[in-house]
């Protein structure tokens, strides 16, 4: 336990240490890999788990603002970012799909913990990210199998279903574990959940890396060049749609902009079949840079942003 409150209490440095552990041990990702979709699953479920209902009730009234929140991140965002390729006529396979997916990606289900680490609205932050993740298994096949039309060699039913069952198993044991434990028990579990977040967080960076670093020997200037994309479009994101929603104020407009940068894309890979374009699976990791580094460079920035208590 104290292992795990250690954890918590330091989590953005290893949080960013861990997507260095899997470039530097290839093997270690490798025997990882079948770890994936569990630790996927496993950051959901923790994430369900460590929720305070309670303290979400007022962002959960102002209805019309999660709405429009979950709009941006599942659907116009892709939509915008699709429109933009076909205009510069860049749609293909490879790096234009990549990045679709992640716009169309629901957020990351350590987002919510990330933010409030930072000093961003974590309250906020989890409202956005449980909406769009329990609509994404019935939004994200439709859109980009259907009207994006990007080849991802499964049918959208079967990937909704997939997404689904992944995402109600998790809803059901947190559901379940709440009930078994104390409201006491589980406020003092906290610091020890959040511990378990970094450790999952650690075995997803290192199991999807496997095979990054023969990506890196064998073609480093195609690896750098998507690295520079992935760390591009993370800002980009969280930039362009901190301005769009300005009109919300400084603090929730930079919380949806943290939320926006910070996609699931493991979600897509833990249920996509295996014969991806080689270039969507290598986005998948590298985007795992910027969303494992930041959160390091943002904690100072954003703590003196918050809104004074009163």
């Amino acid at each position: 336990m104290k292992l795990l409150a250690f954890l918590g209490k330091h989590a953005t440095k290893f949080i960013a240490a861990s997507i260095f552990l899997a470039l530097a041990v290839p093997g270690l990702a490798s025997e990882m890999r079948p770890l994936l979709a569990p630790a996927v699953w496993g950051l959901l479920f923790l994430a369900l788990l460590r929720t305070d209902w309670d303290s979400i009730g007022g962002h959960v009234r102002r209805l019309h603002v999660t709405a429009v929140s979950v709009a941006w991140l599942l659907v116009l965002s892709p939509v915008v970012l699709w429109a933009f390729f076909k205009v510069l006529g860049v749609m293909g396979p490879g790096i234009a799909s990549a990045l679709i997916l992640m716009a169309a990606a629901p957020p990351l289900m350590s987002t919510p913990a990330l933010a409030m680490i930072i000093g961003l609205d974590g309250a906020f932050a989890l409202v956005v990210m449980i909406a769009s993740t329990f609509l994404s298994p019935f939004i994200l096949p439709v859109l980009t199998l259907g009207l994006l039309g990007l080849d991802l060699e499964i049918s959208s039913l079967t990937l909704s279903l997939r997404l689904l069952g992944l995402i109600t198993s998790a809803l059901l044991a947190a559901f379940i574990v709440r009930k078994v434990l104390t409201p006491a028990r589980l406020a003092t579990a906290t610091a020890s959940v959040d511990g378990l977040v970094v450790l999952m967080m650690l075995v997803f960076a290192v199991a999807i890396m496997d095979g990054v670093t023969a990506r890196l020997i064998d073609a480093p200037g195609h690896f750098f060049k998507i690295l520079v994309i992935a760390f591009a479009a993370y800002a980009l994101f969280q930039l362009i749609t901190s301005k769009i929603f300005a009109w919300m104020g400084r603090f929730q407009a930079l919380t949806l902009g943290f939320v926006s940068g910070n996609r699931n894309m493991g979600l897509l890979l833990a249920v996509l079949p295996a014969g991806l374009h080689p270039d969507i699976v290598l986005y998948i990791a590298l985007a795992q840079f910027p969303i494992y580094l930041f959160p390091l460079v943002w904690k100072p920035l954003y703590g003196r942003l918050q809104p004074p208590t009163e």
